[in-house]
C-alpha cells in the first residue's frame, strides 16, 4: 500500500460516487493521476459519447481525430464502455454536417455495447440529407442491446422529410418523442412511432409530448400512436409502467380501450390534453377506470382536478411518491377542492410522497389559499425531497421593502426584499424547495415583478 495517495485507498463506490458530482475537466485531470485511478474512472469518463457540430474551424479537425481514435482498434474505450450517445444535430452547412454524419454512421455500429440514444434533431434537407440520416438510423438499428431512443424534434421540425422513419429499429423498452415545430407533426411520424411501438413488445415506458407554448394546429390521437398495438392479439400486451402524454388528445374511452396495457402502470402523466379544454370527462374516466381496475399510481401528474372521481381515486390508497397538480379548468378553481385535498387526500401519502408540485402561472385558489393548517399538512410529509409551487404575492401601498406574502414563502424567505417594486399589485412567485440532510434549500422567482435579492 506504501505509495499510494489517499482517492486510491478509496472504495470504488466511493470514488465513483465523488465521480459523480465531479466536472468533465476535473475528471479528465483526476483520471491522470494514477494508474489505479485511471482503471475506475475511464467506464465512467467514457459511458457517454457526446456529438454536436459547431461552427468552429477545429470542429472538422475534431471529427477526423475521433474517428481515427475511435475506429483504429477494437479495443477503444468508447466500443468497451459507451452506454449512453447524446447526438445534437443543428443546422448548419452540409459541408460542416457531412464529417460527423459519416462519423456516426461508421462508429455507431461498432458501438455495441449501446444502450441510450438521446438525440436533438432539426430536419432540415439542405443541410442534412435524409439519406445521411437513414444511413445513421440503420446504423443504429445493427446494434444488440439498444433499449432507450429520445428524439426531439426542435423548432422547424415541421419540414421534417416525410420519408423519416424508424423502421429500423425494435425491442425497445423506453421511446420517448418530443415535438417542438410549429406546426401539427405530420401523419408520417405519427405512423412511424405507432409502427416501432408495434415492434416493442417488452416497451416499460413511453413519451410523446408537445409542449407549450408549441401546441400548433391540429389534434394528435392517443389512438393512432397506439393503432399497430391494438391490432395484437388479446394475449399479447405491453408491460408500460410509465406513460407521459402532452398535448395530444386521449377521450377517456380510449384509455379504457388500451386498458390492458396499462395493468402494470407506476406513473401517469396526461397534461394538456386537448380533449379535456371544454370536457372534464377525459380524467373522469381515467380515474374511474384507474378505481375500478386497482391500478394504483406512484406517480401521477394531472391537470383537470374537479371531476368527482380524481380525488375519489386519490384517497382510494397510499402509496403516491410524485405527485404533480396542475388546475388549469375553470372548475378547478375552487376552494373547497384546495380543502378537500388537504384534508382528505394529501394525509394518505405523507409517508411516501417524495416530489410534490402545485398549482400553475394563473392565480387560482390553489396560489392564494396555501394557509397554516395546509402548511402543517405538507409539514408532515417527512419523505419531501422536491416541493415546487405557485403563490400569490400582494404588494400593499407604496413601500418597495415590505411584501405581503403567503405563509410557505414567509417561512423560507422571511427578510427577503424586492429590489424593485412588482409592476402589479398581484404577482405569481415560484417557489422551489429541496430538503436534504442540513435543512431546507430554496429558490424563488417573481414573475410579474420584480426578482427578490
Amino acid at each position: 500500500m506504501m505509495g499510494l495517495n489517499h482517492l486510491e485507498l478509496l472504495p470504488a463506490e466511493l470514488l465513483l460516487r465523488i465521480a459523480e458530482y465531479s466536472s468533465f475537466p476535473d475528471l479528465k485531470n483526476l483520471r491522470v493521476t494514477s494508474k489505479r485511478i485511471e482503471e475506475k474512472l475511464t467506464p465512467v469518463i467514457f459511458k457517454t459519447f457526446r456529438i454536436m457540430p459547431t461552427l468552429h474551424p477545429s470542429s472538422t479537425a475534431l471529427c477526423r481525430d475521433i474517428r481515427v481514435a475511435s475506429l483504429a482498434s477494437e479495443t477503444t474505450v468508447l466500443r468497451r464502455f459507451c452506454h449512453k450517445a447524446e447526438i445534437n444535430l443543428p443546422p448548419l452547412r452540409l459541408n460542416q454536417q457531412l464529417p460527423w454524419l459519416d462519423l456516426l454512421a461508421d462508429l455507431t455500429p461498432t458501438l455495441n455495447k449501446l444502450r441510450v440514444l438521446s438525440w436533438k434533431y432539426t430536419p432540415d434537407a439542405k443541410c442534412i440529407p435524409m439519406v445521411l440520416i437513414r444511413r445513421f438510423i440503420n446504423a443504429l438499428g445493427s446494434l444488440p442491446v439498444l433499449k432507450e431512443v429520445h428524439i426531439l424534434f426542435r423548432l422547424g421540425a415541421e419540414q421534417l422529410d416525410h420519408t423519416f422513419s424508424l423502421k429500423a429499429l425494435s425491442n425497445l423498452s423506453s421511446l420517448s418523442i418530443t415535438w417542438t415545430g410549429n406546426k401539427c407533426p405530420p401523419i408520417s411520424l405519427i405512423k412511424t412511432v405507432a409502427r416501432l411501438l408495434g415492434r416493442s413488445p417488452g416497451l416499460q415506458a413511453f413519451t410523446f409530448q408537445i409542449p407549450r407554448p408549441q401546441h400548433p394546429p391540429g389534434i394528435i390521437l392517443f389512438s393512432d400512436l397506439m393503432s399497430r398495438v391494438a391490432s395484437w392479439p388479446t394475449d399479447m400486451t405491453l408491460k408500460l409502467k410509465y406513460l407521459k402524454l402532452v398535448g395530444i388528445a386521449i377521450p377517456g374511452n380510449d384509455f379504457h380501450v388500451h386498458l390492458r396495457h396499462f395493468v402494470s402502470l407506476e406513473t401517469l402523466k396526461i397534461v394538456f390534453n386537448r380533449t379535456s379544454i371544454t370536457s372534464p370527462d377525459p380524467w373522469d374516466l381515467i380515474c374511474q377506470t384507474l378505481l375500478e381496475k386497482r391500478i394504483y399510481l406512484k406517480g401521477l401528474a394531472i391537470d383537470c382536478i374537479h371531476p368527482p372521481s380524481v380525488f375519489q381515486y386519490l384517497s382510494s390508497y397510499s402509496g403516491i411518491e410524485r405527485l404533480y397538480l396542475h388546475p388549469r379548468h375553470p372548475k378547478d378553481d375552487s376552494n373547497d377542492l384546495v380543502y378537500q385535498f388537504f384534508s382528505s387526500v394529501l394525509p394518505l401519502h405523507q409517508h411516501t410522497l417524495r416530489s410534490f408540485k402545485i398549482g400553475t402561472s394563473i392565480a387560482t385558489a390553489w396560489t392564494s389559499n396555501i394557509t397554516q393548517e395546509y402548511l402543517n399538512q405538507i409539514a408532515q410529509c417527512k419523505s419531501l425531497a422536491n416541493l415546487r409551487c405557485w403563490v400569490t404575492c400582494t404588494r400593499y401601498g407604496n413601500s418597495n421593502e415590505h411584501l405581503a406574502v403567503q405563509p410557505l414563502v414567509k417561512n423560507v424567505a422571511r427578510g427577503c426584499s424586492w429590489p424593485s417594486p412588482p409592476q402589479a399589485s398581484e404577482v405569481l412567485a415560484h417557489v422551489s424547495y429541496k430538503t436534504d440532510a442540513a435543512g431546507w434549500a430554496f429558490l424563488l422567482h417573481a414573475r410579474g415583478g420584480g426578482k427578490p435579492k
